[in-house]
C-alpha cells in the first residue's frame, strides 16, 4: 500500500507538500500541485483521514441540521453543499433536528468542523452554546432571535419579503379571506410576531386594510395532518361562495394542501388559491402549477460551505448573508 512517503518520492516533493494538498491548505503551486495529484493517482494512495485529523485538528465533516430531513428545500441545499464539500475533502452528515440539549452536546463532541443550523427551534441560548466550541456556526435564519452570538453567520433568505409579496398577490387577486400555513414543526404560537413568513404575511394585511384573524393561522403544526386538518377546517367554514386562499410556507406543504382538498372533493379551483415557496420539485410537479418564489440553493450550500472551511486560526466572518427572492407565477393562484 502506497505511502504519504511513496507520493512525495514520486512527485519529486517533501512529504509536508503531500499534506498541504491533501488539506488545500498552505500556498501550493499549481504545478506542484499538479504533481502530487498525479503521484496520488498513479500510486492509488489512500490518505489515513484519522492520522490526518489528529495532525490537523479537523474531522473534515460538517454537519447539516434541519427539522425534516425529507424536506425538498434542505435535500436540494444538501446537495450542493455534498458536491462543493467533496471537491475540498470534506463530508456532511445530515441530522433531524432535536430540541433538547442533549442532541446540541453530541453534536459538540462529534468535533464537527462547522455545522449548518437549518432550523428555528433553537433558541438563542443553545445556539451560543455551539459557538462556544469555536467551530463555524451557520445560521439560516427565517426568524428574529435576540442576543445572539456575534460569531455565528447567518443565511438570511428575504421570506419576509417573499411572504409579503404572495399575500399582496392574492389580495389583488380578489381573494380577502387568506389563511397562513407555516412549515411543518414551526413553533409559531411561541415566535409570532419573530417569524419572518408570518410578518410578511401580516404586512400585507395590514397594507389593505385587512384584520388580522388568528382562526386563519395555523398552530398546529406538529404533523401534517395536524396542518391538513386545520386548512380542511378553514375551508369547510368559509362562507359560500367566498373565494378561500392559503399561503403556505414551503412548496412541499402547499402542494400536499392541493391535493388533499382536489382528492376530497373540496374544491372547484374557481374559489380557491394556494401559494408556495422556495421554488422547488413540487411547484412544477402539480397540476396546476404552484405560484411561489425562489432563489438559488446552490448559492446558499456555496456561501455555507465556504464560511465553515475557513482554517481554524482564520477569523471567522460573522457577516450576514441576504438572498432576495423572485416571483414564479403559476395556475394555484
Amino acid at each position: 500500500m502506497a505511502t504519504r512517503k511513496d507520493v512525495a518520492e514520486l512527485a519529486g516533493v517533501s512529504p509536508a507538500v503531500v499534506t498541504y494538498v491533501l488539506n488545500k491548505s498552505n500556498y501550493v503551486s499549481k504545478e506542484t500541485r499538479e504533481k502530487v495529484l498525479a503521484a496520488i493517482k498513479q500510486l492509488n494512495y489512500q490518505p489515513n483521514y484519522l492520522a490526518l485529523s489528529l495532525k490537523t485538528n479537523r474531522t473534515y465533516n460538517f454537519a447539516l441540521v434541519c427539522d425534516d430531513i425529507r424536506s425538498e428545500l434542505f435535500s436540494d441545499i444538501a446537495y450542493h453543499m455534498e458536491q462543493q464539500a467533496y471537491e475540498h475533502g470534506y463530508n456532511v452528515f445530515l441530522c433531524s433536528s432535536h430540541e433538547d440539549d442533549k442532541f446540541l452536546r453530541m453534536l459538540m463532541h462529534r468535533k464537527m468542523d462547522g455545522i449548518f443550523i437549518a432550523t428555528s427551534i433553537y433558541k438563542s441560548e443553545q445556539l451560543n452554546y455551539l459557538a462556544s466550541g469555536k467551530m463555524p456556526v451557520v445560521l439560516y435564519k427565517a426568524r428574529e432571535y435576540h442576543k445572539l452570538d456575534d460569531s455565528i453567520k447567518c443565511v438570511c433568505v428575504d421570506y419576509r419579503g417573499t411572504a409579503r409579496v404572495l399575500t399582496n398577490h392574492l389580495i389583488e387577486r380578489g381573494y380577502k379571506q387568506i389563511a397562513f400555513l407555516p412549515p411543518i414543526y414551526s413553533a409559531l404560537q411561541q415566535l409570532k410576531c419573530d417569524d419572518y413568513r408570518y410578518r410578511g404575511y401580516c404586512d400585507a394585511l395590514i397594507s389593505h386594510n385587512i384584520p388580522i384573524d388568528e382562526g386563519l393561522v395555523c398552530f398546529d403544526t406538529q404533523s401534517y395532518a395536524s396542518i391538513l386538518n386545520f386548512a380542511s377546517s378553514v375551508y369547510e367554514r368559509k362562507k359560500t361562495d367566498t373565494p378561500i386562499a392559503f399561503v403556505a410556507g414551503n412548496d412541499y406543504l402547499a402542494t400536499i394542501v392541493m391535493n388533499h382538498f382536489i382528492q376530497q372533493g373540496m374544491l372547484p379551483l374557481r374559489d380557491f388559491a394556494i401559494v408556495g415557496m422556495d421554488a422547488t420539485a413540487s411547484s412544477v410537479n402539480v397540476s396546476p402549477r404552484l405560484t411561489t418564489m425562489g432563489f438559488s440553493k446552490e448559492e446558499v450550500a456555496k456561501c455555507v460551505v465556504n464560511s465553515m472551511l475557513l482554517d481554524k486560526e482564520q477569523v471567522f466572518d460573522p457577516q450576514d448573508v441576504f438572498f432576495q427572492t423572485h416571483f414564479i407565477p403559476g395556475g394555484s393562484s
